[in-house]
């Protein structure tokens, strides 16, 4: 069984906090406690049709998982936004919020494995 791909990059994070692990943390709760249910309300409007609030949900979210450092997700997203703010084909978009909702899933399990052991017991 081949070792799984890690996800998350910490360059800028560690960069933003000087490398400082407690402060690394604290950023990354706070990423915890809000992304979970923003990328379901992404997928939401996404199902729903509501492609101004598609948009506004992706921009919101772009530098959110670039300073956390989700590997490609950014992408996704401003892929996601480009599309709900044309006028074209958007029959791709709830395809691609599933792919960015799993995508924060499997980046959620990582920074909670690093809270793990970077937490002082």
């Amino acid at each position: 069984m081949e070792p799984q791909t890690k996800i998350i990059d910490f360059t800028f994070l560690e960069g933003f906090t000087k490398g400082n692990t407690d402060k690394m943390v604290y950023f990354i709760n706070m990423y915890l406690k809000t992304a979970p249910s923003l990328f379901n309300e992404l997928l939401n409007f996404s199902i729903e049709k509501s492609w101004e609030e598609v948009c506004s949900k992706a921009h919101y979210l772009k530098p959110q998982v670039q300073y956390i450092g989700v590997v490609g997700l950014k992408d996704i997203l401003a892929e996601i936004e480009q599309i709900a703010k044309e006028g074209k084909d958007k029959s791709s978009l709830n395809e691609l919020a599933f792919e960015a909702v799993k995508l924060n899933n499997q980046g959620i399990a990582e920074l909670e494995n690093f809270i793990t052991s970077n937490s002082y017991q």
